[in-house]
């Protein structure tokens, strides 16, 4: 099963990882942080995505306050 990793930067700068399903739609994991940028690369690649991933996302949620990447196959 993949899911959407979504990541929201909030105006106090703090990053908030969700998890969703990529079929329903349905959250599997709610608002994970709050982490500073410096932390949440490393739990992106937690979550599932590879290191490109994870900048790309974290860059896209800087400039534009919510970014998301769909078919993530999670870690085990």
């Amino acid at each position: 099963m993949t899911h959407t990793v979504q990541l929201a930067c909030r105006p106090d700068g703090n990053y908030w990882i969700s998890i969703l399903e990529d079929e329903s739609g349905k959250v599997v994991c709610p608002d994970i942080g709050p982490f500073k940028r410096e932390q949440v690369f490393h739990n992106l690649l937690l979550v599932g995505l590879d290191d490109v991933q994870a900048e790309f996302l974290t860059e896209m949620a800087h400039l534009n306050g919510n970014a998301r990447i769909k078919g993530v196959t999670q870690k085990e």
